[in-house]
């Protein structure tokens, strides 16, 4: 007859192959066995992109050195690669996932915007298309895209971004666009 391993020992085997499969993806020392307890090994040499990502974004909003910001937020935005943990759908992955998200989509725009300010239009375009493609509902970026053609002296571009983002918000949310964004509009068309 066969032993059926259950309990106890069912857990004990599971955690160490997960273990040993661990370490050999990662690094051998990436988990020690320390005080009767198993850690991550944050003495070790590693790197870990989530934590260089928002490393780089909070030197970023600490410094009042605009050149030094904008290649702050543009190396950390290198970080972001993907969803986090993409493919995993634990209640505390997804909140953490959004998080980040939301952290990544505020440094683009912080970045589009020291882009348009300091005349770098294209960059700034190319920013806020992105903006748009991960929030198209997000009526600030439409507005700032349409604010950056209109500076590079291309009103018919600018024209166009009104009227996808007033039929955007028309047809999926059945709202309007903000006075701000008619404004906009209006001194634009003049």
């Amino acid at each position: 007859m066969a032993h059926v391993i259950d309990g106890p020992e069912r857990l004990d085997s599971a955690f160490r192959s997960t273990l040993y499969r661990l370490r050999r993806v990662v690094f051998r020392e990436c988990i020690v066995f320390d005080d009767g307890v198993y850690k991550f090994n944050w003495n070790s040499d590693f790197s870990y992109d989530v934590q260089l990502f928002e490393t780089y974004l909070d030197k970023a909003d600490s410094t009042t050195v605009p050149v030094e910001a904008t290649k702050l937020l543009e190396d950390g935005l290198n970080f972001y690669k993907d969803e986090y943990l993409q493919g995993v759908y634990y209640d505390w992955v997804i909140v953490e996932r959004e998080r980040l998200r939301t952290k990544y989509v505020l440094a683009i725009e912080q970045l589009a915007r020291m882009y348009a300010d300091q005349r770098k239009l294209n960059q700034a375009v190319q920013l806020y298309k992105l903006i748009i493609k991960e929030d198209p509902f997000q009526e600030t970026a439409h507005r700032e895209l349409m604010r950056c053609y209109y500076r590079m002296g291309d009103r018919a571009a600018a024209i166009r971004q009104y009227h996808t983002c007033v039929e955007m918000l028309r047809e999926e949310l059945d709202l309007t666009p903000s006075q701000e964004m008619e404004e906009l509009y209006l001194q634009i068309i003049r």
